[in-house]
């Protein structure tokens, strides 16, 4: 799209997204009280696991895991083969010639799956359609780019990003590991929220961090991407009538609370910074499980 054109369209986008979603304000001072936590992602250690220390039979995970365990662990083996189609049919893994960035292999689905904890998976085992993600270890860019790569009919216009994400992403291309996650899959479209949609934004992420597990996180960038992708390669974008919040997010701050979905207007993938005084019962959470391995 010429620049000219693309600048207008941001322009009318604007507008009509103050008028129809959360707006994508800039620096919103709020009177919070000092004692109140503050609004931030979740932070856990990353592990940089080799693939072959990950490598054991699955077989051997799965006499020990109870019999719901084993229906979800059989339902994500399933799920494994689907991904690596997408990685292939997007231009995510790198081709032969590319030699002159770094590319961590693939993980093998043993290793994907025997990421995972059994607390992970008894968590997941309780989403709503709980979907395998491999996310990939590189700039959240270079995901945006498979976004708009034209592999597809649905999208017409390029991935909205507002700056703020610019501001905080690395400019990795290669690939230097991957992160295998389970999140929430489900379309919320026309499903009621699950909390309570009459609060602001900030108190409904501090109410939905006091009531997930230990190792239940929500949603940020990266693993959001990975879920539109697959939505849309499947013919069926998700959030179309409503939109993600990102708080596992490290754009979620005081002044702001990072969201996402898909605009049926201009059929593309809009990543937005908005109020965290906002109300707005469209907003959604989903949870995810794992990510804190990366798998080299």
């Amino acid at each position: 799209m010429p620049r000219y054109i693309h600048l207008c369209h941001n322009l009318i986008k604007c507008h009509l997204t103050q008028r129809n979603m959360p707006s994508k304000e800039s620096k919103i001072t709020l009177p919070f009280d000092e004692k109140e936590p503050t609004l931030s992602a979740s932070s856990c250690e990353d592990q940089i696991i080799k693939r072959d220390q990950l490598e054991s039979l699955l077989s051997q995970k799965d006499e020990a895991m109870p019999e719901a365990l084993n229906r979800l662990i059989e339902d994500l083996k399933e799920q494994y083969e689907d991904r690596l189609e997408t990685m292939q049919y997007y231009g995510i893994l790198p081709k032969k010639d590319d030699a002159d960035e770094q590319y961590a292999p693939f993980p093998t689905c043993a290793s994907a799956l025997n990421s995972f904890s059994e607390e992970e998976l008894e968590v997941a085992r309780s989403f709503m359609n709980p979907v395998l993600l491999l996310v990939p270890e590189n700039s959240f860019m270079a995901k945006v780019r498979a976004l708009n790569s034209g592999k597809h009919l649905i999208l017409y216009d390029e991935t909205f990003v507002d700056y703020h994400f610019m501001d905080l992403d690395t400019e990795s291309e290669g690939i230097a590991g991957w992160r295998p996650v389970i999140v929430e899959g489900y379309d919320p479209s026309t499903d009621e929220p699950t909390d309570d949609a009459g609060l602001r934004f900030d108190e409904r992420i501090r109410a939905k961090k006091e009531e997930r597990k230990a190792c239940e996180k929500g949603m940020d960038r990266h693993k959001y991407a990975m879920l539109m992708l697959e939505s849309i390669k499947s013919g069926e974008p998700i959030d179309q009538n409503s939109f993600t919040i990102l708080d596992d997010d490290e754009a979620l701050s005081r002044e702001g609370v990072p969201y996402a979905c898909f605009d049926k207007g201009y059929h593309e993938a809009d990543f937005y910074w908005g109020s965290p005084g906002r109300i707005d019962p469209r907003a959604r959470f989903r949870s995810s499980v794992g990510g804190d391995k990366i798998i080299s």
